[in-house]
């Protein structure tokens, strides 16, 4: 497929350390990645780095041609949606409100358009959440929160979902039903890139 995101002589320092040292990689549209490592191999670190969360890389990291680096925040956060470890969402926001997060790129505030409502909504059927809505996501399991947090981030409608242990703390059906859905948006032309520690599951 159409190359996404690609790199080159990718590094990326901290504390005088190299967490990424020289990654070279191509990924498109319509791929299903599973990023592997241990802790501290620096799979967060690249993730934070593609969704233009952390600065100051060194070498070349492009999305669609266009350094990285160079995306206006609000351009680049309607390309990738990232799903971080741990999230600042209060915990006295309502689930569907949180899920409604993932549209603020296009609205900048609260209120909702009829896509922003097709979008949340969808999202929330598509990650089997949608029976929570009106629930405070303080209230809910650590695998209903990753549900909650999912669907966000597919509410976002991005061309690239980049995923930092989406699984963790979602049990075994959970899991499967989640990357079930990755891999029906790898189908429809999302590259979608997810860091995960179980191998049978990659």
């Amino acid at each position: 497929g159409t190359k996404m995101i690609a790199a080159s002589n990718l590094t990326l320092l901290r504390g005088g350390c190299a967490v990424l040292n020289a990654l070279e990689f191509r990924l498109g549209k319509g791929e299903l990645v599973a990023l592997l490592g241990l802790n501290g191999a620096g799979k967060s670190t690249l993730l934070e780095t593609l969704a233009g969360v952390l600065p100051g890389y060194q070498g070349e990291c492009t999305l669609e041609g266009r350094a990285v680096a160079e995306w206006p925040h609000g351009e680049l956060s309607k390309r990738v949606s990232f799903l971080p470890q741990t999230t600042a969402y209060s915990h006295g926001l309502l689930v569907r409100q949180v899920v409604a997060m993932g549209r603020y790129p296009y609205s900048g505030g609260w209120s909702e358009s009829p896509e922003d409502h097709e979008a949340i909504d969808s999202a929330m059927e598509e990650c089997g959440c949608a029976h929570l809505a009106s629930r405070r996501f303080g209230e809910l399991s650590g695998g209903e929160r990753q549900r909650v947090l999912l669907a966000a981030a597919i509410a976002q409608r991005t061309p690239v979902l980049a995923l930092d242990e989406p699984a963790a703390h979602a049990d075994y059906p959970l899991q499967s039903r989640m990357f079930g859905l990755l891999e029906k948006k790898a189908k429809s032309g999302v590259l979608c890139i997810a860091a995960v520690h179980d191998l049978n599951l990659a």
